[in-house]
């Protein structure tokens, strides 16, 4: 059957892998040095990636600038033109070293199977002649969602994959949704005083987590309700205080990764767990505040937004709220309001969309200022409509037989 297939394939480890244990003396490398590589084979159902893709093992930093690690995973374009690179941060959103996608792309489980749709971007970004590179931005202690530490990974990961690939005055993009826009819209407010060297252009977002408090009210008692788990353990594993503090009001949940704790927690009423009050908690509340994306610097970069007006996950008013903020900080940035998904299927038209724009971006014609239209689809973004249905159409039958049943 095929969950006894996928208990299979996951009992490889994320933890067992040598290659994510640095040497004694990493510390004293400098942020973004390289402290190991290897070569890897993509293990992809949905579309081939024939490019070659490398790992590499990177110094970065936590919040609080301490030093740890991260995995990168590079995807050198076929078609590469020389100085287009793009950072591409995947939707974890989970808080296990298990789930993450420098994992999946060699050993594909249910812990990580988004990793398997993050694939179909960056085969359409391979073709477009990005180089890709997708960072472990969570960190060895999977930190989610924490800014500072996603931001410091990031970055660090971009120095590390910029001199792995040897490029000459590099024009550097950012795409990410959910987590992986919480992400990226982090590592855009802090370049210019953590990586100035770094030639940051743009980043497109969307499904964004703004307001970290807004997401856990909104998503309790729903089909997402799990993220709640691993928001709180996330958090956890960054600060020691927070956890502590949330031991006063329940015991620590078991964590899974994004679909199994979805799967769960189906539904689950964590305010009648942990009572009513619980994200009152000053200890709480202050570092829920200190990692939301209100409040703080803007970006100095073109930014593309995407967002559903029916979002069960991240409230649309949030969005809109945070494209206002910017707007009004001097943000030049485009807000693309889909009228016609939730959240999951916006991640498939927002990001198409985005491709287009990452293009124009790359090209410098993007449009000044602030700009908001409604579509009753992002799929009908300027010239985007079915370009990645129809680079996946010809792997459908291949996925089917990956994942179907077995009824001998």
């Amino acid at each position: 059957m095929l969950i006894w297939w996928f208990i299979i394939i996951s009992c490889k480890a994320y933890y067992v892998d040598k290659f994510y244990t640095p040497s004694y003396n990493y510390t004293n490398y400098t942020n973004g040095q390289i402290i190991k590589t290897r070569q890897i084979n993509v293990k992809c159902y949905a579309v081939n990636i024939d490019s070659p893709t490398y790992q590499l093992l990177v110094k970065s930093e936590n919040s609080f600038n301490q030093p740890n690690y991260i995995v990168s995973t590079i995807f050198k374009s076929p078609k590469n033109k020389k100085n287009r690179i793009l950072s591409y941060q995947n939707f974890e959103q989970a808080a296990d070293t298990t789930c993450a996608c420098s994992d999946g792309f060699i050993y594909p489980s249910i812990n990580n199977l988004q990793c398997q749709f993050d694939l179909i971007f960056i085969s359409k970004l391979l073709e477009a002649g990005w180089d890709v590179i997708v960072p472990d931005y969570e960190g060895n202690q999977s930190a989610f969602p924490v800014g500072r530490q996603a931001a410091h990974a990031v970055l660090n990961s971009l120095r590390a994959g910029i001199n792995f690939l040897n490029v000459e005055s590099p024009r550097v993009s950012l795409l990410g949704y959910a987590g992986g826009g919480y992400a990226s819209l982090w590592a855009s407010i802090l370049q210019p005083t953590y990586a100035p060297e770094l030639n940051l252009v743009s980043a497109a977002v969307g499904g964004i987590i703004s307001d970290i408090k807004r997401i856990i009210e909104n998503v309790n008692n729903g089909p997402y309700a799990g993220l709640i788990v691993n928001i709180l353990n996330g958090l956890g594993n960054e600060y020691p205080q927070f956890k502590e503090a949330l031991t006063k009001y329940g015991n620590e949940l078991k964590r899974f990764c994004l679909i199994p704790t979805a799967l769960h927690y189906f539904k689950a009423d964590f305010f009648n767990y942990y009572g009513k009050k619980y994200l009152e908690d000053p200890v709480i509340s202050t570092i829920i505040q200190d990692n939301n994306l209100f409040g703080k610097p803007v970006p100095q970069i073109h930014i593309f937004m995407f967002h559903s007006k029916i979002n069960e996950l991240s409230p649309f008013k949030e969005a809109w709220k945070l494209y206002r903020y910017y707007c009004d900080e001097g943000v030049q940035i485009e807000f693309a309001e889909d009228l016609s998904y939730n959240h999951m299927a916006e991640a498939f038209s927002g990001l198409q969309a985005s491709l287009v724009w990452l293009e124009k971006s790359h090209n410098n014609e993007t449009k000044q200022g602030c700009n908001y239209k409604i579509r009753s689809s992002n799929l009908f973004y300027e010239f985007n409509s079915t370009i990645l249905y129809n680079k996946v159409k010809p792997n459908i039958t291949k996925w089917k037989s990956k994942f179907k049943y077995k009824t001998d």
